[in-house]
């Protein structure tokens, strides 16, 4: 297979210059950073052994909820519950091929009622959304209210050698001579930070709310050299899509397996996207200062969902509901918060109602979740027993869907049509012994909760035909999906 050269997929909107801020309009600005694929445990910042010196420093003068649990593993159910504050349905069990093609189209930001951005431009804030997962903007819903977007595509390979600016001569070389050629991944999170900075700047005497939507470290791992703590390896980087296997690069599919020696350079690359994006949120952080906003602004920094690195037995994300893909990040830093770090477990479903507390906007009534503001301004406690559900569903999953409820320290997965897994992860907290058997009541009472979350809403997609949606399909396969 071959990889052209890649171009960003750009799309702008938006006026290049803001009116001047006046009284009525001073209130706070809002970034919200996500990366893509990022799991808690491997920060500097939640205790792991990834240096995250901007997410740690973010931690220290704010709010860091040590254990945040997202919607689902991975991105297109996580991330539309997260923006709708509505938890997402289910493949269909059992499903073929394009039966759960056709679901995954059905997705969507929940825009019956206006979302957070168009509340807030209605409130007055201008509003911009920079992302860099492929199929993000072809979601229903999920651009609307922004008035200024842009998309930069990761999975695109390009010649980031002499050649980069020429094309027609990259593809010659790399036809005849590809030793004067270097392909790599696309760099998305320069692209971002660049549309980022100049947002920041442009509207720095006007409220604002920013989107920031980085892919790393999901893959394509391709970190630079001095942030990888493996250097010798089989491939240049990690690119397991069409394309790859001009490297050598197993293909996601059927057959995909990484040999165990070469499972720690995979987890190397991984490690080192992490470092990279946590400079970028401390570019983020230098262009607030900058523009002279900092102390007006609130940073919130998460994760959609996390990465399996063999902690289990397999790669990627999707398959399962182990913390290593549903516990992410959850950092809030700006005026007039509490700093401190919340060990009880929350949930992504309370993220965008707390975002709208936050700023002042009134919460939708769809909303499932609710505003953990309090909680930042110190005023309330996070009870220790309020159960964190999370659903698991994907087209790759034998298993499907999944169920997870935890409660203090204990979490119940049910697996439909197979056995219960619980697991106390203060005593086990890699998963690694299911306790189910010995703790029957406590089974019985965890899976009457799930129960009971699952009748308070629509689990799966009902039988209304979808038209289908070839931008979905193409982005779902291009990030490894299909």
């Amino acid at each position: 297979a071959s990889a052209g050269v890649a171009v960003p997929f750009l799309v702008l909107f938006g006026s290049l210059h803001a009116p001047a801020r006046n009284g009525e309009e001073a209130r706070p600005n809002m970034v919200f950073i996500i990366s893509d694929t990022l799991r808690a445990d491997y920060c500097s910042a939640y205790g792991g052994a990834v240096a995250t010196p901007n997410l740690s420093a973010l931690a220290e003068s704010g709010v860091r909820f040590d254990r945040n649990y997202s919607l689902a593993p991975w991105t297109l159910p996580a991330i539309t519950g997260l923006f709708s504050s509505q938890y997402p349905k289910s493949l269909t069990p059992d499903g073929d091929h394009k039966t759960w093609i056709l679901e995954m189209n059905r997705y969507e930001v929940d825009y019956e009622v206006p979302t957070l951005p168009m509340r807030l431009e209605e409130a007055g804030y201008r509003t911009g959304a920079f992302t860099a997962n492929a199929f993000l903007p072809v979601v229903p819903g999920m651009m609307f209210g922004y008035e200024d977007r842009a998309s930069s595509h990761p999975i695109l390979l390009e010649d980031n050698g002499y050649f980069n600016q020429l094309p027609l001569l990259s593809a010659t070389f790399r036809a005849w001579l590809p030793v004067l050629v270097d392909i790599r991944p696309h760099n998305t999170t320069q692209d971002l930070d660049r549309y980022a900075q100049a947002f920041i700047r442009r509207h720095r005497d006007v409220p604002f709310f920013l989107w920031i939507h980085y892919i790393d470290p999901h893959a394509p791992y391709d970190p630079p050299e001095d942030l990888r703590r493996v250097h010798e390896g089989p491939w240049p980087f990690f690119h397991p899509y069409v394309g790859g296997e001009e490297w050598g690069i197993p293909i996601l599919g059927k057959n995909f397996f990484v040999a165990e020696p070469d499972q720690d350079y995979v987890r190397s690359l991984y490690e080192g996207e992490i470092t990279y994006v946590d400079d970028f949120v401390g570019r983020i952080q230098d262009a607030l200062k900058s523009a002279g906003v900092a102390d007006d602004t609130y940073v919130c920094f998460t994760s959609d969902h996390g990465e399996e690195l063999w902690d289990h037995g397999e790669w990627g994300h999707g398959q399962s509901l182990h913390d290593e893909l549903v516990r992410v990040p959850w950092i809030f830093s700006g005026p007039g918060l509490s700093p401190r770090t919340i060990s009880n477990p929350v949930s992504a479903i309370d993220l965008v109602p707390t975002l709208a507390d936050v700023l002042g906007v009134a919460p939708a009534e769809s909303w499932r979740g609710k505003s953990l503001g309090p909680v930042l301004r110190g005023e309330e406690e996070v009870p220790a027993d309020v159960p964190i559900f999370s659903l698991g569903t994907s087209n790759k999953s034998v298993n499907n869907p999944q169920y997870m409820v935890v409660r203090g320290t204990y979490k119940l997965i049910q697996i439909d049509g197979g056995e219960d897994v619980l697991y106390d992860l203060a005593t086990d907290p890699e998963e690694q012994s299911n306790i189910a058997s010995e703790n029957p009541a406590l089974v019985a009472e965890l899976g009457a909760l799930l129960d009971e979350w699952l009748a308070s809403f629509s689990p799966y997609f009902d039988a209304m035909p979808v038209e289908f949606n070839r931008e979905m399909e193409q982005g779902l396969e291009g990030m490894g999906y299909l």
